[in-house]
């Protein structure tokens, strides 16, 4: 018997995943962006995403982008810390 599961369940389980996971997955999550990136395009699906800053970040857990007033624009201190729309 097939079965299949909602595109929208992948996503939000890797968004779980970049959230929660332990920051030396960096290599994981980077695998997993690409994974789920080309699964949303080919289902036509793909609606971008967002650095997790300072308050979507999870606590104690790397931060996918902070803003620099020095610099007038964000750092991006770990850019596998992500969420789909």
């Amino acid at each position: 018997m097939r079965k299949t599961i909602p595109v929208e369940l992948v996503k939000e389980k890797a968004n779980k995943f970049f959230l929660n996971s332990e920051d030396s997955l960096t290599e994981a999550r980077r695998h997993l962006q690409g994974f789920v990136t080309d699964l949303l395009m080919a289902a036509e699906q793909y609606k971008g995403f967002n650095y997790l800053d300072g308050v979507e970040s999870a606590p104690g857990k790397s931060i996918g982008r902070i803003y620099n007033d020095n610099k007038k624009g964000y750092d991006y201190p770990d850019e596998t810390r992500i969420k789909f729309y």
